[in-house]
């Protein structure tokens, strides 16, 4: 599925990541933090007992280690957010062009 990547002192890509990739990415398990309206940020939840480098600001919330975006679906039976792929409308939009243009200012 087509996602926003941000890594420790690296920009922010754009590319396709599957399910089976996710865990390998963030280095460990998965924690999603709601964002903005139909957009999820994925990081490892264990970031503190990895000593993960700090990795960027989004709102309020420090992120460390890897990072991915991608978009939510309704919420399942469990009461968990449904991981979807980015579409164009939302990499297209303003706010989320708002959101890479912060991501790219946390590089520098």
């Amino acid at each position: 599925m087509q996602v926003v990547t941000k890594e420790p002192g690296k920009l922010p890509e754009i590319r396709e990541l599957h399910n089976d990739q996710f865990r390998e990415f963030l280095g460990g398990c998965m924690e999603t933090v709601p964002y903005g309206d139909g957009y999820i940020i994925v990081c490892n939840d264990a970031f503190l007992v990895d000593d993960s480098p700090f990795n960027c600001c989004i709102g309020n919330t420090m992120f460390f280690g890897n990072i991915f975006i991608c978009g939510e679906s309704v919420v399942n039976d469990l009461g968990e957010h449904d991981l979807v792929g980015l579409t164009d409308d939302q990499i297209e939009s303003e706010f989320f062009q708002f959101l890479i243009g912060n991501l790219i200012d946390s590089v520098h």
